[in-house]
């Protein structure tokens, strides 16, 4: 794996390895589970939307579902929004998910930061991209 610039770039033999240090009844079990991802958005270019798209195609063969916070917006004037409207967007829809997965620099960022304390309060699984990458 390799990064370039702000964005994640996943070579194709890394895509091919994604999760297979977990055992394999581990991974059968992530196809019925719904995955946020979180990471830094604001003040990053194109608000990391590529990182975010780029990370959910290569995540989508193993969950059943792939929650990405950019999507959540599609549609909806949010001109004027606070930051603290955006984030409980975010948590209403983290809440409904299964598990989480932290993005590089996901400690940079506040609302990366409230998405992980949330998800460890409530006891969902949560998959650190430098853990879950080996």
């Amino acid at each position: 794996m390799t990064f370039e610039g702000q964005h994640r770039v996943i070579d194709a033999e890394t895509s091919l390895k994604v999760g297979d240090h977990y055992p394999a009844e581990v991974r059968l079990s992530w196809r019925s589970m719904s995955l946020y991802l979180s990471g830094p958005i604001t003040g990053m270019p194109e608000l990391n939307k590529p990182a975010f798209d780029e990370l959910r195609e290569v995540l989508r063969p193993l969950f059943k579902n792939v929650l990405v916070p950019h999507d959540f917006f599609d549609g909806v004037d949010t001109e004027g929004w606070t930051w603290q409207q955006y984030m409980r967007t975010c948590i209403r829809e983290l809440v409904t998910a299964d598990a989480i997965f932290m993005m590089p620099r996901w400690d940079d960022s506040r609302g990366a930061c409230l998405e992980y304390n949330v998800a460890w309060w409530l006891n969902l699984q949560i998959f650190k991209h430098d853990k879950f990458f080996q």
